[in-house]
């Protein structure tokens, strides 16, 4: 039961010290906005429309998977301190920033 209980203990320290550098609200100048939230959910904003997608993180890559089928899924490669966030499509544009909101 010990054991039990310390394992649980350091895979939680781990969640906690390795964390979702995504998660919270960015904004762009052009007004495009992500929501990443917990659990791998989150929310596109353009001129008040929304748009629900699930995310996946894996390394520095970010695979947003949206609902609308109207919409593109997008593949990122994104780094992060604390400002900005930088979304590398790699296709050649220019990688897109975003802002923390506070």
């Amino acid at each position: 039961m010990e054991s039990v209980v310390l394992l649980a203990l350091i895979i939680g320290l781990i969640v906690v010290v390795t964390g979702n550098p995504l998660e919270g609200t960015w904004y762009a100048e052009d007004q495009l906005t992500y929501k990443f939230g917990p659990r791998g959910k989150g929310v596109q904003v353009l001129e008040g429309d929304l748009a629900r997608f699930d995310y996946k993180i894996s390394g520095k890559t970010v695979t947003i998977d949206f609902y609308s089928e109207e919409i593109p899924d997008r593949t990122y490669h994104f780094s992060v301190e604390e400002d900005p966030l930088i979304l590398d499509d790699g296709t050649g544009n220019e990688p897109e920033q975003y802002q923390r909101m506070k």
